[in-house]
């Protein structure tokens, strides 16, 4: 039986990376980070930046994911609040793009 796909968006991230260190066990897991390289044995990362529609596109018609968690998000409240407009466009364009297209 073929294992279902999982696309994790922001493998770089804490709840990402363990995400995907648990869910390669049972599925084939993707993953994507911005600025952050991982790499996890089994999993395939590569870096994506989700406030671009075009490659988020690519992304998810490449791999077909049958699922896809988003963990990508910037988590500082510091930096959030000195770049509010790049928290809000990381924080609900990529989330848009990203579901946009699964």
């Amino acid at each position: 039986m073929k294992k279902k796909t999982v696309l994790i968006v922001g493998v770089s991230s804490f709840i990402g990376s363990n995400l995907a260190e648990y869910l390669k066990k049972y599925f084939k897991v993707y993953g994507t980070y911005f600025s952050t390289k991982v790499s996890i044995p089994g999993v395939l990362c590569l870096p994506l930046d989700v406030t671009n529609k075009d490659s988020v596109q690519l992304v998810v018609y490449t791999f077909k994911p049958d699922y896809t968690i988003y963990c990508a998000g910037l988590t500082s409240l510091k930096d959030c609040h000195e770049d509010p407009k790049f928290s809000d466009k990381l924080n609900t364009v990529g989330v848009f793009n990203v579901s946009n297209f699964t």
